[in-house]
């Protein structure tokens, strides 16, 4: 879910992939005798309503609602199948990504073994795009592990996209990844943090280097294993960090953009003022999704993440969105003994997502899908630790 979401050779397929992904997992799902919920069908029928809506009265695909049904299901089993050790495997599996990325972000800078990369990459061509057609894959050549990025404007570097296909997109999972294993190390500095900081600090990344430093302070405000001194430390340095990373040229030069240019769709602030506009035309439905109707509003509509699911879905499915979010990261934290903080996780989630538009993809939704199987774990986990302390109890008595 994670290739098909946000991997340069497999995004623009991710449609068709998930398609065929059906049957094998729905196959494995039954052979491994795992319960159906049906407490999944509140998650997904809100959404399939509304594309039956706009298929009734827009005149909509009423294809689009099944197939959102299909690839909802698939997302959810693949949830399913993996269960509670879902935290786990996807930290691991950016560890990888980015102990791969960094390798290659090193041999970037070496002429011989740039060459041959791009030789390499040259010969590949990107899921869904035609070899003969001049296309998004000429600006990010790829072998499939590692996308050849472009050096940072004004800049003698390059900037660290991993398999991802660019490091805006790449930097979110970094930061989600870097905030988790925080709580689960009860660390900021060990061996796989650094490894995800010195990833998050190669994509150079205006959004990602905000949400690393909110993930910081958020970790030391809400961790009690931080001790008060350190606590202080931390965030003076946090406060005196902020100013000199933001008055870094790339970043002034980006934040600058996007407030200068708040009345421009291709900013990130001027895509929620045209997002607004679509969703007062399309209050309950969402707008049923054709090129033309979007273009209807704005020639070139920058991405925005956390609004434009009010666009797909409309306010009141688009409020249900965000619930299940945020009930997704007070589970998850719960894990760690924070449910309260699940404001903390589902600040990164969000803020990660506002120049982006992840929060509709694959790996999004089968984060979603994933409090399922683990919010049973945590009850499970309660009741045992009930039963612990109640052996306990009889032991003193």
């Amino acid at each position: 879910m994670l290739a098909f979401s946000s991997f340069e050779y497999f995004v623009r397929a991710r449609g068709e992939a998930i398609y065929l992904l059906f049957p094998v997992v729905t196959f494995i799902f039954f052979y491994s005798k795992q319960k159906f919920d049906f407490i999944v069908l509140k998650f997904i029928l809100p959404f399939v309503f509304v594309f039956l809506i706009q298929s009734l009265f827009y005149g909509s695909q009423f294809s689009w609602s099944i197939t959102l049904g299909i690839r909802l299901i698939t997302m959810y089993f693949c949830a399913k199948i993996i269960g509670k050790d879902f935290i786990k495997i996807f930290i691991e599996t950016l560890k990888v990504i980015a102990i791969i990325s960094l390798v290659f972000y090193v041999f970037q800078y070496i002429g011989p073994t740039y060459s041959f990369m791009m030789s390499l990459s040259n010969k590949i061509t990107s899921l869904g795009i035609r070899s003969e057609s001049i296309n998004v894959d000429v600006l990010r050549p790829n072998f499939i592990i590692y996308v050849m990025s472009v050096k940072l404007e004004g800049f003698n570097v390059y900037r660290n996209s991993g398999a991802f296909w660019e490091p805006g997109l790449y930097v979110i999972f970094l930061n989600i990844a870097f905030f988790l294993n925080m709580f689960i190390t009860k660390k900021i500095i060990n061996k796989t943090n650094l490894i995800f900081i010195i990833a998050i600090l190669t994509t150079f990344s205006t959004n990602g280097f905000i949400v690393i430093l909110m993930s910081l302070a958020l970790f030391t405000s809400i961790n009690k294993s931080v001790s008060l001194p350190v606590k202080i430390l931390l965030f003076t340095f946090l406060i005196g960090v902020l100013p000199a990373i933001m008055a870094l040229p790339f970043m002034s030069k980006k934040v600058d953009d996007q407030f200068n240019q708040s009345d421009i769709s291709y900013s990130r602030f001027g895509a929620a003022v045209v997002h607004y506009n679509i969703v007062k035309d399309y209050p309950l439905t969402g707008m049923p999704w054709s090129e033309e109707t979007y273009l209807k509003y704005a020639d070139n509509i920058s991405p925005n993440g956390i609004t434009v699911i009010f666009v797909r879905y409309g306010l009141i499915a688009g409020i249900i969105y965000y619930i299940l979010l945020f009930r997704l990261c007070s589970t998850i934290m719960a894990l760690f003994g924070k449910r309260n903080s699940g404001f903390a996780l589902f600040l990164v989630l969000v803020v990660s997502n506002f120049g982006q538009t992840t929060g509709n993809s694959p790996i999004y939704w089968t984060f979603i899908f994933s409090q399922i199987p683990l919010n049973t774990y945590v009850i499970q986990w309660g009741k045992i630790q009930k039963f612990k302390m109640y052996n306990y109890f009889l032991k003193g008595v």
